[in-house]
């Protein structure tokens, strides 16, 4: 399902969470096709990209103290395993917090970005009294 935010009240009724969104598109006064993407990558993050990046630097960096030091003590295979599996859930985490400090990032700034167009459903003008007009725009006696 594709989600459209085209007014301030779509907007936050994203930021409630719909749970069969696919893809989100900007229109009306928040459209920007770099801002969409961003928006895209930030909401449906999973903290996967962090955290292979994460256990990749843990990998590398104990073969090669490994092969320098040899494979005993606090490099033992099975300690080896238990940095990736801390590595891989630290770098999610922190690939998750990212996603979602720059989530609030995008929303703040398409908030700021709409504020100068009125949502059209919730800033319809409230009914004046005598169809509006008061004071010295009523016509006066026929007028």
């Amino acid at each position: 399902m594709e989600y459209i935010v085209d007014s301030l009240a779509s907007l936050e009724q994203l930021r409630s969470g719909k749970p069969a969104i696919r893809r989100i598109r900007l229109t009306g006064p928040f459209a920007d096709e770099g801002t969409e993407r961003a928006l895209n990558r930030a909401y449906f993050a999973c903290g996967c990209e962090l955290g292979s990046v994460t256990v990749m630097a843990v990998l590398v960096a104990s073969v090669l103290l490994g092969l320098l030091r040899g494979f005993d003590g606090a490099l033992a295979w099975w300690c080896i395993l238990l940095y990736l599996a801390a590595a891989a859930l630290i770098g999610k985490a922190a690939g998750l917090t990212l996603a979602r400090l720059r989530l609030a990032q995008l929303y703040s700034w398409l908030k700021s970005r709409a504020a100068p167009f009125p949502d059209p459903i919730m800033s319809r003008p409230l009914p004046h009294e005598h169809d509006g007009l008061t004071g010295s725009d009523a016509p006066q006696n026929g007028t």
